[in-house]
């Protein structure tokens, strides 16, 4: 395998391996170069991250205020190109939260693509499928977390604090409507970006996509660990192969009261959403996307490429 671009979408274990893959496979083979997350707090160094990258993975994440301008003016598409140019036979690894965690969000991911075709990448993609419902349940507590709690208090000017269960729950109500809406109106939405697997597979180009399953991983990692041994030369024997934390419950007690038990928060999210789920299943991004995931899901285990399964 040459250089690879993990296109890490939310909930699906990005982040072990960005912490944990990543890493080891930098750290046991010099021909391997890791661009990405690190673990907060520790020499970037020990945990694999490459230091003669840094610049670039600033410059990706955290382009300032003008970024747009900045990176229609070419500089991280031709530092990018430049360093895969001077990759010297050595494999450079691009993890999700280098390249889209803070520069780009769910609704442009086109424009990610277009980045990396700008650089002239020409290199092969990992993508992970999660069941569409279960990604929506996992991503309603998160999205009141991050994008109500933080950022719609800091831009409403309020104090940053709890905004409780009942308060919580209604905004993701008004979360949810708002992108069936928008997918009826043929609006960029939830569905027909972070969820549309048939868009981002075709996006991608299926003949240079390697794909595996969310609940494979979970329930038997050993298969895509061996994957990743093979494609870039590497032992991964002392990887530790625990299923990656769960962080619902966590985040779930950012959005209640001190005291309330996280369970009831959860059954009354899971009540929103089951009202919808009708309304939410009839979209088509939302239906292509069940239909692919089940494909990959009953069809295969371990890594596999996308043609084999592009019906």
């Amino acid at each position: 395998m040459n250089h690879l671009i993990h296109v890490g979408l939310q909930k699906t274990a990005s982040t072990f391996f960005q912490t944990h893959v990543w890493p080891a496979v930098a750290r046991n083979n010099p021909r391997n170069r890791y661009l990405g997350k690190y673990i907060h707090g520790e020499d970037p160094v020990s945990v694999g991250f490459d230091p003669d990258l840094s610049e670039l993975w600033q410059m990706l994440r955290s382009p300032g205020e003008d970024s747009d301008a900045a990176l229609a003016a070419g500089g991280p598409a031709e530092a990018l190109s430049a360093l895969l140019d001077a990759a010297d036979g050595r494999r450079v690894i691009i993890s999700e939260e280098a390249c889209t965690a803070q520069l780009l969000n769910i609704y442009r991911f086109d424009w990610m693509l277009n980045f990396f075709n700008r650089a002239g990448y020409g290199g092969d993609y990992l993508l992970v499928l999660r069941d569409p419902e279960a990604m929506i349940r996992t991503l309603a507590p998160s999205n009141l977390s991050v994008l109500l709690v933080r950022g719609y208090l800091r831009d409403a000017g309020e104090a940053k604090e709890r905004l409780g269960a009942d308060e919580s729950v209604a905004r993701l109500a008004g979360w949810l409507d708002y992108e069936i809406n928008a997918a009826r109106d043929g609006l960029p939405n939830l569905f027909d970006t972070t969820l549309n697997y048939r868009r981002i597979l075709d996006t991608l180009g299926p003949e240079r996509t390697w794909v595996f399953t969310f609940d494979q991983f979970i329930s038997d990692p050993r298969p895509v660990i061996r994957f990743v041994e093979a494609a870039f030369e590497v032992d991964l024997t002392d990887l530790p192969l625990a299923a990656p934390t769960n962080t619902r419950d966590h985040v779930l007690k950012r959005i209640s009261e001190p005291g309330v038990d996280t369970e009831i928060v959860r059954r009354r999210i899971n009540a929103v959403i089951d009202d919808r789920l009708d309304t939410i299943a009839s979209l088509d991004s939302f239906r292509q996307s069940a239909g692919l995931y089940r494909q990959f899901r009953d069809g295969f285990t371990g890594v596999f490429q996308a043609t084999a399964a592009d019906g």
